[in-house]
This record gives structure tokens, sequence and C-alpha cells, in this order.
């Protein structure tokens, strides 16, 4: 009795020890290196096309033939009738599809346009994200199957209601930058960096630590570039007009600190700025927002 169970009891701890591995590696990648977001992100696509891949085939036989293939007695209850093996399996060979939805813009990126690695590594995290919502779809449609066919028995709800669960938490974790913010801040002593900025500060500005801090995170701001015009390149003194147009933000929401020397070529600058927004757009569909100086 108890090895016929034993799928049913080790399965949803193992999908939830894969994916909490992953959340973990992919916490462990910090958006500092070019070469490591690419290898997360490279990572991520072969894993998740050999998953998907093996699935596929595991599944594919009962789609075709459900009645020529020897059942699995840990997926499909005794006299299961045909028609609910097949539809089983195209269920879970539409799943296989989808999840592989969510690695099609990194394939871009890995294979011809790239972008920063901050930028990078969050497009890992969102198809890492959107590839838990897949899990959670199908897993939800198996389960309707299930409870309304009338084949399946309790063990098999109670393995689909646990993955449900397993989706839906991990998907939330995928999808939660403040996690990444909290982890990465401590992996490179993002809060040793701010300590020494902040007694520049106080050098300069004879003002205590305890209010400088507060004070430059209510203060930090960026800029979308579209705000930001030629005649801003070209001016050689800065340009308080330009402040009108920041916008609040926090940790991770820049997405580049631009910095020029006010002696450069400015039809240089300019072109340099627009092709870098313009792969930006691309790669993200929207707008970056940058720390001008």
């Amino acid at each position: 009795a108890l090895g016929g169970r034993l799928p049913y009891i080790c399965g949803p701890p193992a999908n939830f020890m894969t994916v909490m591995s992953f959340l973990c590696f992919l916490l462990a990648v910090l958006p500092t290196s070019e070469r490591t977001v690419r290898r997360a992100s490279a990572t991520y696509v072969v894993l998740t096309a050999m998953l998907n891949t093996t699935y596929a085939v595991r599944w594919m036989p009962y789609a075709l033939r459900p009645t020529a293939v020897a059942l699995d007695r840990n997926v499909f209850p005794e006299n299961s009738p045909a028609w609910y093996i097949q539809t089983m399996a195209v269920i879970m060979l539409m799943g296989c599809v989808g999840n592989m939805a969510p690695s099609v813009p990194l394939l871009r990126v890995l294979l011809w346009h790239r972008v920063p690695p901050r930028s990078n590594l969050q497009m890992v995290w969102q198809a890492a994200a959107r590839y838990q919502w897949c899990l959670l779809c199908w897993s939800t449609v198996l389960l309707l199957l299930q409870l309304l066919s009338g084949y399946a028995d309790a063990r098999h709800y109670r393995y689909s209601a646990v993955d449900l669960v397993i989706w839906s938490t991990a998907s939330a974790l995928f999808a939660w930058p403040g996690l990444r913010r909290m982890v990465h801040a401590v992996l490179s002593h993002e809060s040793g960096a701010v300590m020494a900025g902040a007694v520049v500060g106080e050098l300069l500005g004879s003002r205590p630590l305890s209010e400088l801090l507060p004070l430059s995170k209510r203060s930090f701001c960026c800029v979308p570039l579209d705000r930001v015009t030629k005649a801003v390149i070209e001016e050689n003194t800065p340009n308080p007009a330009l402040f009108a147009f920041t916008e609040p933000a926090t940790l991770g929401s820049c997405d580049r600190f631009i910095s020029h020397s006010w002696h450069d070529d400015p039809d240089e600058k300019w072109e340099a700025l627009q092709r870098w927004r313009a792969n930006f757009k691309s790669a993200l569909g929207r707008e970056p927002r940058g720390w001008f100086d």
C-alpha cells in the first residue's frame, strides 16, 4: 500500500524542491556581470526546453494511441476510458508547448539582440514567473478534468491540489521584485556601498548619517529618456529644467546610470544614447528610465 502511494507522497515535495532550487539559483545571479547573466539566461532556456521535451515525449503516445500504451497507474486510475486518457495527454502536451512561450524573448536576447545585464536578468525573472503561471493554469484544467470526469480518486485530487499551491506560491515569489532586491543587496554588499556614500555626503554637507540615508532614499529620482533632449546633451552646465521631468525611483527601478563629459562631441553622445534607448525599447517594450549626470 505504501509503495502504491509513494509517487503521490514524493511528487509534490519533489516539485517544491525543484522550484526552490531554481529560485535560489536565480537569486544568486547578480545584475553586475553581463556574462553571468547571459549564462543564467541560457541555463533557464536549456532547462525549460529539456524538461518540457521530456514531458512531451512521455505524453505523446497517450495522445496518439491511448488504448495501445500501457497505462501508468500512478497517473491514470484503473479502467480509465480512452477519451479520458487522450484528453489528459492533450492537456499535458498543450502545457508543455505553453511553458516554452516565456523563453522566446530570452532566445531573442541570447541570439542577436543584447540588452544591459540588469534588464536581461529582469527578463529571466519575468520568464520564470510566467512559466509558473503556465504550470498553474494547466494544473487547474487538469484538476477540473479529474473532478468533472469522476474517474480520478482522492489520491489524484490531493496531488493536483498540492501542485496548485506550489505553482501559485512559486509564481508569487518569482514575480516579487522586493525579494531579489533584498537578497542582491546582501550578496553585493550594497548596504556597505550606501553607507560609504552617506559618509562622503556627511563630510561634504555636514549632515548626520541618520538624516542623509532616509533623505537619499526619498529624493532619488530617474528621468524617462524620451524627456532628455539633444539640447541637454549639448549644454556644458547642468539644466535645472530637466528635474521637472523626473520621477521617484526605488532601488533596482533605474535602468541606467548615465554620466558624460561636457567636453565630448555632443552629436556622438546623442547618437550613442539614442542607439541604446532604441535597443532597450525594442527588447523590453517600454521607455528606459535613467539617472542623468
